[in-house]
């Protein structure tokens, strides 16, 4: 593996020697967002095979210990959006609050690969917290999504829109109660979590 202290912003390229070999990123110091602005937003992206992701994203703010709390919105906006090779992050560890609007908004856009998503475990939404966040994600087989609260603003508008098309029996599992409480596009079934495989 090699270690690489700085990587910077617009870096081109790290190259992997072999399958199966893993990068990590953390933060150099503390920050609150990647995105620069609410129109511009840093992104991973990756060429060759398939990619996973995983660990907590919160070391991508503070690279010393997890973040706990954001002060600006759009913290991971468009993070992975239009990576067409990342199929898994189920493995992505997502946390459940202390979020600010836009937060994962269009975070996997057009990840037309990818099949398996993080666990979803905030409890309360806020003005676009999910908008657009799986969006085109045409494989995805499941969703896991515990919010009791998703009446803000655009929480989860489009968050499946073009998702799922090319999945069998694409499904969102909910906390209980919530089943009946979120839309999603023909073709998804929404199960509460107490069914969940």
């Amino acid at each position: 593996m090699t270690y690489t202290p700085n990587f910077a912003t617009n870096q081109t390229s790290i190259t992997l020697a072999n399958t199966g070999d893993k990068v990590y990123f953390k933060a150099k110091g503390t920050n609150d967002k990647l995105a620069k602005n609410t129109s511009s937003h840093n992104r991973f992206s990756a060429t060759g095979g398939d990619v996973e992701v995983s660990g907590n994203i919160m070391y991508l703010l503070n690279g010393s210990t997890p973040a706990t709390f954001l002060s600006s919105i759009y913290a991971f906006a468009h993070l992975f959006d239009g990576m067409s090779n990342l199929k898994d992050a189920k493995d992505l560890i997502l946390p459940a609050g202390a979020l600010l609007g836009h937060c994962y908004q269009s975070m996997f856009e057009n990840c037309s690969n990818l099949e398996n998503a993080p666990e979803l475990p905030a409890k309360t939404l806020m003005n676009d917290y999910y908008n657009a966040m799986f969006k085109g994600c045409k494989k995805l087989q499941k969703v896991t999504m515990l919010a009791t609260s998703v009446n803000a603003s655009n929480a989860m508008t489009d968050w499946l829109t073009d998702a799922g098309t090319e999945a069998n029996n694409p499904t969102v599992y909910v906390a209980s109660g919530m089943a009946t409480n979120i839309q999603v596009p023909d073709g998804w079934t929404v199960t509460e979590v107490s069914s969940q495989p």
